[in-house]
């Protein structure tokens, strides 16, 4: 491995995030390739979001103890796609 790669990999940061069962399933199969989010963490290429699945309840939310990681691919916050002042496109991959 090189030093440019190893250094890269070290400035990468881990995210979580709850997401309804539906959302879930979504990021798991494969259909969800894509987030749009509020770009508030500064998210980069090569940082890993971990997706925890949570059942709404009367008390509130309820984590089931399942839990995706995707990576970072692509990000982009050009205003081409309509993304709102704010926000960012992250295209994810699996891990």
């Amino acid at each position: 491995m090189k030093t440019g790669q190893i250094k890269k990999q070290a400035q990468s940061k881990c995210y979580f995030s709850k997401v309804t069962p539906e959302k879930f399933q979504s990021l798991k199969s494969g259909e969800t390739t894509f987030e749009i989010r509020k770009n508030d963490k500064s998210y980069k290429v090569g940082d890993t979001l971990f997706f925890q699945e949570f059942n709404k309840t009367k008390k509130g939310f309820e984590f089931t103890g399942n839990v995706i990681s995707l990576k970072v691919c692509q990000t982009s916050t050009e205003y081409d796609f309509e993304v709102r002042a704010g926000f960012i496109i992250l295209g994810l991959n699996k891990i």
